[in-house]
């Protein structure tokens, strides 16, 4: 079964091509198609139909990789590539992580005297995630109709200009104290990068699609996991206030459709606060929370929970699993009809003509 190309595979192709380039400056092309001849000779007969560009590429990629990694014992940009990835991904995840939990232990910080204002949490852990999703949403439809890709967005140019400047330094590292020779393929390396990103701009601006919804799910982990960590631990009392005169009835009303995704999954008494526990959370400033009920008090945390779990961890969810599809889908339909590879696929498939004679002619006696 085919394995699946990934940016790592063009990025050492590109690599491998920019090294070839150096050969052909200097006169040696018949090296090339000499050693590409052979390499497909290695994986076909001559005698039978030629296999498809991909499965060209993929057994001269692999080759070439090892090759390089028996005569050079260096680094591939690729696997640095794969590295710097894995390395973004976790930062993204924990770092994210840390922030909601730091940010939720903040708010929910009680001290026994005023009530957690439940107003807040809901605006900023739940209202601003939802504006946000609606937001992104917003510019994915606006640029499915202009048929525009991810290259007009200004922060995922920016998130991945980042990355790109992650993966240099590792590479430059990698080749610390290396000879002249390992030089050149450095530069060849951060040539191929370039070009890579000029070819295939949409396919290396996916994975900082997915860095970003990975973020989203750190972050409203660590919500969740602090909030209900909280409130298990903890005696916490959440209430609500407001200087407008805003009647309990119409907030009960806009509470039961904010939960209505979940309210039919779960009793009603955890899907959301009924009338009188919405009447009974009310906090007076100048009354303070102890005239308040514990039930009252305490009948906003699911609610709260299931509106972080709902409008902010499941659309993130979506959002890195359709990230993940398109990156996948557009590297199956990758297409390798750039000049590098039409000319490696003619290399591979141009018979090798040796002109030699087979016997030796004796040489013409002398006239007597």
């Amino acid at each position: 079964m085919r394995t699946p190309w990934s940016l790592a595979d063009i990025l050492d192709s590109e690599f491998f091509f920019r090294r070839d380039e150096t050969l052909v400056e200097e006169g040696k092309s018949h090296l090339l198609e000499q050693r590409d001849r052979d390499i497909y000779l290695s994986l076909h007969s001559a005698a039978d139909a030629p296999p498809a560009t991909a499965d060209l590429v993929r057994h001269w990629l692999a080759t070439r990789r090892r090759a390089f990694v028996q005569q050079q014992q260096a680094v591939l940009p690729g696997q640095v590539w794969r590295e710097t990835y894995t390395l973004a991904r976790w930062s993204a995840f924990l770092l994210s992580l840390l922030c909601g939990s730091l940010a939720t232990a903040v708010f929910l910080r009680y001290t026994g005297v005023a009530a957690v204002n439940v107003s807040g949490y809901f605006a900023f852990f739940i209202l601003l995630q939802l504006l946000l999703l609606l937001f992104h949403l917003g510019l994915l439809g606006y640029r499915g109709l202009r048929r525009s890709d991810l290259r007009a967005s200004l922060l995922l140019n920016l998130l991945a200009h980042l990355l790109r400047k992650v993966f240099l330094a590792l590479y430059r590292r990698s080749a610390r104290g290396a000879g002249g020779k390992q030089r050149l393929d450095l530069a060849a390396a951060l040539g191929s990068f370039k070009i890579s990103r000029q070819l295939y701009g949409s396919l290396f601006l996916w994975p900082v699609f997915v860095l970003l919804q990975l973020g989203g799910v750190g972050f409203n982990l660590g919500v969740l996991a602090t909030t209900l960590a909280t409130v298990s631990f903890s005696d916490i009392a959440f209430g609500w206030q407001s200087t407008l005169p805003l009647p309990e009835t119409l907030l009960a009303e806009l509470v039961r459709w904010i939960a209505m995704p979940w309210s039919w999954l779960v009793p009603e008494q955890l899907a959301y606060p009924t009338l009188e526990q919405i009447s009974g959370s009310k906090i007076i400033l100048k009354e303070g929370i102890y005239h308040l009920t514990t039930p009252d008090l305490t009948a906003w945390w699911p609610f709260l929970c299931f509106g972080v779990l709902t409008y902010g961890l499941l659309p993130r969810l979506l959002l890195l699993l359709y990230g993940r599809t398109r990156q996948a889908t557009k590297l199956r339909r990758f297409s390798y009809t750039t000049a590098n590879f039409r000319q490696l696929r003619r290399r591979m498939l141009k018979p090798m003509l040796e002109t030699a004679a087979s016997h030796r002619i004796p040489p013409v006696s002398a006239p007597p």
